[in-house]
């Protein structure tokens, strides 16, 4: 799914390639994300985030040097998308129930 979701956002040239992508899960997903990006976009910075049980953030993967700086803004981001999904979520789940 992750693979499908990247190659529909960077096959849409008219739009700006970004230039870090923050993905949520562990080495597979990353490998993944990377794979996909540096084929449409080697410039563009990719990271991971991988979180413990309690779904916060442990470990950030592919983290280099020169994203140092950006560690606190990319786990804020990583749990701000996290939150949107999972509000999305909850609300199509008692839309369904109802």
């Amino acid at each position: 799914a992750l693979s499908e979701i990247l190659e529909r956002r960077f096959k849409h040239n008219e739009w700006q390639f970004p230039d870090i992508a923050v993905i949520d899960g562990g080495r597979a997903q990353l490998n993944t994300a990377l794979k996909i990006i540096k084929k449409y976009s080697p410039k563009t910075e990719v990271v991971s985030v991988v979180k413990d049980d309690r779904h916060k953030a442990r470990e950030i993967l592919n983290m280099t040097d020169k994203l140092r700086y950006l560690k606190q803004n990319i786990v804020k981001l990583n749990a701000e998308a996290h939150r949107f999904s999972i509000a999305k979520y909850r609300k199509a789940e008692r839309r369904r129930l109802t």
